[in-house]
C-alpha cells in the first residue's frame, strides 16, 4: 500500500512539473556539427526526462541480470530457513503432546530443509526417545556430545538416559566426560551429588552440593 502511494505521489509530481513547463514561454537551440536544432524548452525538458527514464529501465534491467540469481537463491534459502524452524517448532509441540510419529516426522523434514544442526538432532533424538528406541536417541547424543557447540546437550542427554536406567557406572563416566570438557556446567554438580551421596562419597557430596548451592540450582540448606 505505501509503495502504491508513493508512487502516485511522485506521478503526480512529474505531471505537475511537465505542465508547469509545458506553460512556461521560450526555446531551445541546439548546434552540433553545422546543424541547427530548434525546439521548445518543454519539448526539450520532455526528451531529457524520457532519456532519464530509458537509462533507469536499462540500469535496472542490467540489475536484475546481474544479482537477480543471487537474490532469488537468498531467498530460497531464507525460505527454507524459515519452513525449517516452523517443523522444529511443531516438532516441539508434538513431543510436548507426547506425539512420537508425528515429531519423528518432523524432525526428518526439519533436517532436509536445515541440515544436521544442534536443534534439528535434539528434536530427533526427543522423538526417538519418545517413541521408546534409545537405541537411536542415544546414537544422536554421542554424535552431538563429539561437536563442541553441541556437546554439553549431548552429554546431558547420554547422562539422563543412563540415570533413568539407573546405570549409575555410565552415568559417572559421562560426567567425568563433561566435567573435562566443560566443568564449568552448572547442573554437572547436581549430578555429582547424586552419584557422590549413592556410593556413600560423602565429602565429594558436599563439596558438589556447596557448589550446586552456590550457582542457585539448589535452595541454600536452613
Amino acid at each position: 500500500m505505501m509503495r502504491l502511494l508513493w508512487f502516485v505521489i511522485k506521478l503526480v509530481v512529474i505531471v505537475g512539473f511537465v505542465i508547469w513547463l509545458a506553460n512556461q514561454p521560450g526555446t531551445a537551440s541546439i548546434r552540433w556539427h553545422g546543424y541547427i536544432i530548434e525546439t521548445s524548452a518543454a519539448f526539450l525538458a520532455l526528451c531529457f526526462f524520457i532519456v532519464a527514464f530509458i537509462m533507469l529501465v536499462i540500469h535496472n534491467v542490467w540489475h536484475f541480470i546481474k544479482e537477480g540469481p543471487r537474490t532469488w537463491r537468498l531467498r530460497r534459502k531464507l525460505k527454507k530457513l524459515e519452513d525449517g524452524h516452523q517443523f522444529i517448532t511443531k516438532g516441539l509441540i508434538a513431543i510436548a503432546a507426547g506425539d512420537a510419529a508425528e515429531a519423528g516426522r518432523l524432525a526428518i523434514d526439519a533436517r532436509k530443509l536445515l541440515g544436521t544442526t544442534t536443534t534439528t538432532l535434539l528434536l530427533q533424538a526427543q522423538a526417538a526417545q519418545l517413541a521408546g528406541d534409545h537405541h537411536v536417541a542415544n546414537q544422536i547424543f554421542l554424535t552431538m556430545a563429539a561437536e563442541p557447540d553441541s556437546a554439553v546437550l549431548g552429554y546431558r542427554g547420554l547422562i539422563m538416559s543412563a540415570v533413568r536406567n539407573k546405570n549409575w557406572e555410565e552415568v559417572e563416566r559421562q560426567v567425568e566426560k563433561l566435567r573435562r570438557l566443560k566443568p564449568e556446567t552448572p547442573w554437572l554438580n547436581v549430578i555429582r551429588f547424586e552419584i557422590a551421596a549413592r556410593q556413600g562419597q560423602w565429602q565429594t557430596a558436599k563439596a558438589a552440593l556447596a557448589q550446586a548451592t552456590s550457582a542457585q540450582l539448589l535452595d541454600p540448606i536452613q
